[in-house]
């Protein structure tokens, strides 16, 4: 049976409370939903992620991608097809 891994602790307990999930991020519950901010390994950014959806997130706003970050399906589909065609002619 393989070692139990040891807890580990938010580092910034005083700026505000995160959980370790299992998946290897830090986690906090907001509004009944978990929110994923960061790996373990980078504590101090996943607080910054934090703080700059904080407001939005406790408002009831799904802030996971902006507006600029949503490409049309039909722009992957088409790239897609142009390199198939490519690789296969």
């Amino acid at each position: 049976m393989p070692a139990k891994q040891a807890k580990l602790i938010w580092p910034h307990s005083k700026t505000t409370k995160m959980t370790a999930h299992k998946n290897g991020q830090w986690c906090k519950k907001i509004a009944g939903r978990l929110r994923y901010f960061g790996p373990w390994r980078d504590p101090d950014g996943a607080l910054a992620r934090y703080l700059a959806n904080a407001d939005a997130l406790h408002r009831g706003e799904d802030v996971a991608t902006s507006p600029s970050d949503k490409v049309p399906v039909g722009d992957v589909f088409n790239e897609y097809l142009a390199l198939q065609r490519k690789v296969y002619s």
